[in-house]
């Protein structure tokens, strides 16, 4: 069984161009689109096209008075190495069992020895407009159930 990381990345993402160059990379067409090699790009309650999927995250946002401050939680999964498919089906889980009431985006980027998926979650719920607030017991239990999916697909020992 190889290693699983899981990672969160601590940036603010408080302006619109913030979520815009973040949605571009983890679909593979930001600055760097030809480092970035991205082997899946798929997105819960937005379009699949990264432009129209950081619009529709800006307006929600706006639309419920919650663009402001942190506005998107970035988190990786990362795997010393992994079946590529399993490495899928482990994100369509992540997403749709912790994720199920915010929109968001992943990416399955594969352009270094490790793959691994990026997660951006609009912090704003779908469901009721409410924001989400995570804290060191939440980022625990997202390393758990990514341990426990990921294993459950044939991938990973947790780190």
């Amino acid at each position: 069984m190889e290693n699983i990381i899981v990672k969160y990345v601590p940036e603010n993402y408080s302006d619109d161009s913030d979520i815009k160059n973040l949605v571009k990379y983890i679909s593979g067409n930001g600055r760097n689109k030809r480092k970035e090699n991205v082997y899946d790009f798929s997105a819960r309650g937005l379009s699949c096209n990264p432009e129209k999927a950081s619009d529709q995250i800006i307006n929600m946002q706006k639309n419920v008075g919650k663009a402001y401050k942190r506005r998107i939680f970035h988190f990786i999964v990362s795997y010393e190495k992994a079946d590529l498919d399993a490495v899928k089906k482990s994100a369509e889980e992540i997403a749709d069992e912790l994720f199920k009431d915010y929109q968001l985006v992943y990416g399955i980027h594969t352009s270094t020895f490790n793959p691994h998926i990026h997660f951006a979650v609009n912090r704003v719920s779908r469901k009721d407009g409410t924001k989400m607030h995570w804290d060191g017991s939440d980022l625990s239990e997202l390393r758990r159930f990514a341990y426990k999916v990921s294993k459950e697909n044939g991938i990973g020992t947790f780190i």
